[in-house]
């Protein structure tokens, strides 16, 4: 069995390994991957990149971690503890941290939440780090460890947009600006989407990073299409009766390159008739809605939502309730257990909240929004006011009045 300090070395040479197989058909005669221009090894700079600069890659990553997040759960313990822990969300940005943390976790193998404490058991900072700042130094090589094979010491590397660098406040490097050393109890390390590794996991912006790269293909490629094509050349024709010197030759090409340049909207012409080159400028709704409908389908988030609106409509109930599903359970499988109770046990552990037991409580990610309820208030009202006329009808009805409540919502009289 190979040492856990080996692990980092062994995961990169598996990622290489398995990058030699990407796209390869007819025993490795053909190489999409190679064809379409998809890269073969994806960094945490490289999703950065995608994050910062292409909007459906930053929907990507924001959508699932602001819908989790906010509004933030409810933390319950002892009376002692619900005072320390309301005190901790009052003073820190203790949500928008979990939620800046939730968000790097897609730009890399794993983020960090690095919990700072002045010594004394009380909370200094918290800070949110990706993989591209947070090393793992050090691994727990005891096999009778409860922690083996796991990280036992970090390095933060903060640097600033101006590449100074910015130390972690308090560290003994803080003068230098550089970097720090912290053990495993001040980092609450979050990883998404586990394979075999509890370590690293796979970004959720890897999974589409091949589709958002086709994508800026369709997108800035039809734009670029549009642009050459849509201010269409010209031919010159000139009479087969005309001869012209070569002064006036240069005359009509200065002519027609001053106007191709908007330098003039007329072209003065003896013999020569001007005539406008055809385009067609290629429609890419179809491709761009195909490549949308695989990335939504990837990422769990539908797609009306991930556009944000369609054609002025708001998303549909079905899109509604399949999106809270999604998140309810990335709720349960991965907000709670993988971010919040570890980080609330670490407080604990650290000495900055009290021992116990405590309780999460999620809000429910099916209820109306404001907007959703008045028109849902709306259609009841005239759902109400046909109800009734049919009701006036008496024998005739097709309902009775207690059947009418009941698809009203309403119960039953009497009951």
């Amino acid at each position: 069995m190979a040492l856990p300090g080996l692990r980092a070395l062994s995961v990169l040479v598996d990622r290489l390994r398995l990058a030699g197989f990407l796209g390869k058909q007819f025993g490795g005669k053909r190489n999409l991957y190679e064809v379409y221009g998809y890269p073969i090894l994806i960094s945490s700079e490289d999703m950065q990149a995608k994050y910062i600069r292409q909007d459906i890659a930053a929907r990507i990553v924001s959508l699932p971690a602001e819908a989790t997040w906010f509004p933030p759960p409810e933390v319950q313990g002892s009376n002692e503890f619900n005072t320390r822990w309301e005190e901790i969300v009052n003073e820190f940005p203790v949500w928008n941290t979990i939620y800046r943390a939730d968000k790097l976790c897609a730009l890399g193998s794993f983020s960090g939440i690095v919990i700072g404490t002045d010594g004394n058991g009380s909370l200094a900072y918290l800070r949110a780090f990706s993989s591209r700042s947070l090393n793992i130094s050090q691994w727990d090589r005891n096999p009778r460890s409860p922690r083996f094979g796991l990280p036992q010491t970090y390095t933060v590397m903060s640097v600033d947009p101006q590449g100074t660098g910015t130390a972690i406040p308090g560290s003994a490097n803080a003068q230098r600006g550089l970097r720090a050393e912290l053990s495993w109890e001040q980092v609450v390390h979050i990883v998404e989407d586990k394979l075999e590794n509890d370590v690293y996991g796979v970004p959720r912006l890897q999974l589409v990073y091949n589709l958002l790269e086709d994508l800026m293909k369709v997108v800035g490629g039809s734009a670029e299409t549009f642009w050459l094509l849509a201010n269409r050349g010209m031919q010159a024709d000139v009479d087969k009766d005309t001869v012209l010197s070569e002064e006036d030759a240069k005359a009509l090409n200065d002519e027609l390159e001053e106007y191709m340049h908007q330098l003039r909207r007329v072209i003065r012409t003896r013999g020569v008739n001007i005539k406008a080159l055809g385009s067609d400028v290629p429609n890419p709704k179809g491709v761009f809605d195909v490549i949308m409908t695989l990335i939504s389908g990837a990422t769990g988030i539908p797609k009306r939502i991930l556009l944000g609106s369609e054609a002025g409509q708001l998303a549909s109930t079905e899109d509604r309730v399949q999106w809270a599903a999604r998140i309810k359970e990335r709720r349960q499988k991965f907000a709670g257990p993988e971010v919040l109770i570890p980080f609330v046990k670490r407080l604990q552990m650290l000495g900055i909240l009290p021992e116990g037991d405590f309780t999460v409580r999620w809000s429910d990610p099916t209820a109306l929004t404001p907007l959703e309820a008045a028109q849902t208030m709306a259609q009841k009202a005239r759902a109400a006011i046909n109800l009734s006329k049919q009701l006036d009808l008496g024998e005739a009805a097709l309902l009775t009045k207690d059947e009418a409540r009941s698809i009203l919502g309403f119960e039953a009289e009497g009951s």
